[in-house]
């Protein structure tokens, strides 16, 4: 598919879609929303929003790690490191 197409059927300039394609990030939401049916993502946009559950684990893992490092010797986060190591373990 051309550039002219795509900018008319998402009603955006021909400058904001240049902008889209280089990946500027002062692009509004707005633009790219218009894009993505005239380029069959709308689909995939939506998996953005599914249930992330590595990435949840992994967030809760790096959150303990660096409050840990942060405190002095606490025996509340000596109780919790295992949990870190188990779901360490899961995530490998």
């Amino acid at each position: 598919m051309t550039m002219i197409p795509v900018f008319e059927t998402a009603s955006i300039d021909r400058s904001t879609l240049y902008q889209i394609e280089k990946g500027n990030p002062s692009v509004s939401m707005g633009a790219y929303f218009n894009v993505l049916p005239v380029l069959n993502l709308q689909e995939d946009f939506l998996k953005l929003a599914t249930d992330d559950e590595f990435g949840r684990k992994l967030h809760v893992i790096l959150n303990l790690k660096k409050r840990a490092s942060a405190e002095a010797f606490n025996p509340i986060n000596d109780m919790l490191w295992p949990q870190v190591l188990l779901l360490s373990c899961h995530l490998a």
